[in-house]
């Protein structure tokens, strides 16, 4: 049983180490991308058609990219979470 835990916490901490490389080498890039100029109300605003193109193809490829690689991240964090959530309660009920 200790084994099926520390496999279960294994298995969540490597979701998390996936999911801190993706960030690094995928996501954060995307959120350098600034407006420059704002508007009269005070929001940023894309300074020509072009730049809110570029925007708009960064925010697809981000969206993309986080349903191909985040979903399985996810679903294997979960997965690690049901093994340790029930080898924990088994350990609990058996004392």
């Amino acid at each position: 049983m200790f084994l099926a835990w520390t496999i279960g916490l294994g298995i969540m901490a490597l979701s998390g180490w996936f999911f801190y490389i993706f960030m690094i080498n995928h996501g954060i890039p995307y959120e350098k991308f600034l407006f420059e100029n704002s508007n009269e109300h005070g929001i940023l605003a894309p300074r020509d058609w072009d730049e809110y193109k570029r925007f708009k193809k960064i925010e697809i490829k981000a969206q993309v990219q986080g349903s191909i690689i985040l979903v399985p991240i996810v679903i294997f964090f979960i997965i690690g979470m049901v093994i340790f959530i029930f080898t924990t309660v088994a350990f609990i009920n058996r004392m």
